[in-house]
């Protein structure tokens, strides 16, 4: 890729395939890169120009978060996924701009009722998700998603979910902390 700017305050970068590049950045310096798929990682603001040096393809998602022109404190939940669930869920990065999270849950695994912070978030689907989400209210939905789907979710309500599959499941969700 030619020259170009990744604005401040930076960027969370959620890699879709291995990453071996190498970046040149506007002062010369050059440094190599290598991360698997699934790998998370925050980038501060730069201007560089990237080569890579696998022989395949390279994808991945990067968020540039955006000032709030009011932000509010992130919100906390006393059921909050990571709290209640700490074996499933994973803070994988964190600052003042997000909160990155991953879930894995076995095959026929049930996860505990949990809330997430009342923000919008990114989740990447780093696997297939076949999974049955139970509410508070007693009401229950299925939802199915390939492996490399992105979707904006919006705050939802207490809910537990149920691995229906016979594979492990592995998603990755952004929380945006100034999205709200």
């Amino acid at each position: 890729m030619p020259m170009h700017r990744h604005p401040a305050p930076g960027a969370v970068i959620v890699f879709l395939t291995d990453r071996n590049n190498r970046l040149t950045y506007f002062d010369g310096t050059v440094k190599t890169f290598q991360n698997h798929a699934g790998d998370v990682m925050w980038s501060l603001p730069t201007i560089h120009r990237s080569e890579n040096l696998n022989g395949a393809r390279f994808a991945a998602l990067q968020i540039e978060p955006r000032p709030a022109a009011n932000p509010k404190p992130f919100p906390t939940e006393s059921t909050d996924a990571v709290t209640v669930d700490p074996a499933h869920y994973h803070v994988l990065a964190e600052n003042e701009w997000v909160r990155a999270i991953a879930l894995t849950v076995g095959p026929h695994e049930k996860l505990k009722m949990h809330k997430h912070p009342a923000t919008g978030a990114v989740v990447v689907y780093l696997t297939d998700q076949d999974m049955r989400q139970y509410h508070a209210d007693g009401t229950s939905r299925e939802s199915h998603y390939k492996a490399g789907t992105v979707r904006w979710v919006e705050p939802d309500a207490a809910h537990q979910d149920e691995n229906l599959g016979d594979k492990p499941f592995r998603l990755v969700r952004i929380e945006l902390k100034q999205a709200q």
